[in-house]
């Protein structure tokens, strides 16, 4: 049981017994308005509907308590569009709405453009029914939206980004990845429409070429905090307008097949990068990473997947404020692990998949006094030892530690959980 839920209940129990009214039981309905608002809490939105058929003082406490709350979250939840009419009705006065994979359908847009005219937080992601007609029907009436994730509704078209571009000028974060009608023309056209976009996630849009990324960065320029892409038409001509983006805090680019060490150092004019995340970069020896990392003195976290032609001397991370490091597939040695501890003193999180090191670095690792969260990836099971056990749990940082091709014994489980340490 929450503590939280707990102490309420023990709070009416006193009370009920300084009154001298306490029962031989403590019933739910006889509870008072905070702890039963507390119970709803624990439970899921569509749920607490059902509540109402208990009885009137139930039913009472329910439309108080969806008055006042501001957030619906039905994810998950296979709702038909009769019961999503009776569950906005209830929640008139929400500003945020998440219901990924609800299986929704396009005429729901009728219950959001009756009981939903204050949402700006609304998530849509894996609805695959939902087509043009619902974005057209709510972008009419939902001017105060600010965050739209339709990611994976695979059937929205330009028309949607068309009618949300002209009506919703309050937009600040769209998601349209795996939305493979959209073109690239339907983006720059609301790009340039809407004057408050900082966020925009396009990945696995087919249909959007470089041209296109180099419009969005010249329309949105300064305006642009974070961008991810995912795009084999990301090359080096692509990436020469990101310098305008100077403003621009994260960015995934994901696919550069055909991206060169070029391409990579027109990263380095992004001073305010924190968030950087890139994969696949098959033409990249690694020569723009050192001007990144010495640049962009701002990140806190790097990512670096599937670079197969680095080495140690062109990744050399560092920096004060580098919290979490991931590299993934790259031809790096423990050397270059060590380099990152040395020099990444804040380091918090480091993620190692299919790296090549020994036990050495592993020791080291466990001597870091920032490093809290570690994983290792596809490595021998012989490497861990019970020498090597013995190391981790005197490390005074770690607390949950990911190893691969491991399977310890109860006695080992139990030393672990001992030292606060979470094993995986």
């Amino acid at each position: 049981m929450n503590n939280y839920l707990e102490f309420y209940i023990i709070d009416e129990f006193i009370k009920r017994k300084k009154q001298k009214i306490l029962s031989e039981k403590l019933e739910l309905i006889n509870l008072n308005k905070d702890c039963i608002y507390m119970i709803f809490n624990f439970l899921f939105d569509s749920d607490v509907n059902r509540l109402v058929l208990l009885n009137k003082s139930f039913n009472n406490s329910i439309i108080e308590y969806t008055s006042r709350k501001k957030n619906l979250n039905i994810t998950g939840k296979k709702i038909n569009d009769y019961n999503f009419y009776v569950l906005l009705s209830r929640y008139q006065n929400i500003t945020s709405l998440s219901a990924r994979m609800c299986d929704l359908s396009t005429l729901n847009y009728r219950s959001l453009i009756c009981y939903g005219l204050n949402i700006k937080y609304l998530n849509l992601s894996y609805n695959f029914k939902i087509t043009d007609e619902f974005f057209i029907g709510i972008s009419v009436f939902l001017k105060n939206l600010e965050y739209l994730n339709i990611n994976c509704c695979k059937n929205v078209t330009n028309q949607s980004l068309k009618y949300l571009g002209l009506n919703c000028k309050k937009l600040n974060y769209l998601n349209i990845s795996f939305c493979y009608k959209i073109t690239g023309k339907s983006i720059e056209a609301l790009t340039l429409n809407v004057d408050n976009l900082e966020s925009l996630h396009i990945d696995k849009c087919s249909r959007i070429n470089g041209l296109c990324i180099e419009n969005i960065f010249r329309n949105l320029n300064k305006k642009l905090h974070d961008f991810s892409c995912s795009s084999y038409y990301i090359n080096d001509s692509t990436l020469n307008k990101i310098n305008l983006c100077y403003n621009l805090e994260s960015l995934f680019l994901y696919d550069c097949i055909f991206l060169s060490d070029d391409g990579i150092e027109n990263i380095s004019n992004c001073k305010n990068l924190k968030e950087l995340k890139l994969k696949k970069g098959n033409s990249i020896f690694g020569k723009g990473f050192n001007k990144i990392f010495k640049h962009c003195t701002k990140l806190e976290v790097v990512y670096i997947i599937e670079f197969m032609k680095i080495n140690d001397k062109s990744l050399k991370i560092n920096g004060q404020n580098i919290k979490n490091i991931c590299i993934d597939r790259c031809n790096i040695s423990e050397n270059c692990i060590n380099y990152f501890i040395t020099n990444c003193v804040n380091l918090q999180n480091l993620e190692l998949k299919y790296i090549n090191y020994n036990k050495n670095c592993l020791i080291n690792i466990t001597k870091s006094t920032s490093i809290k969260e570690l994983s290792l990836l596809d490595i021998s099971k012989n490497i861990f030892t019970d020498d090597i056990i013995k190391i981790l749990l005197k490390s005074e940082s770690l607390n949950k530690i990911f190893l691969n091709n491991y399977f310890p014994k109860l006695e080992t489980q139990k030393k672990f959980r001992e030292n606060n340490i979470s094993l995986y």
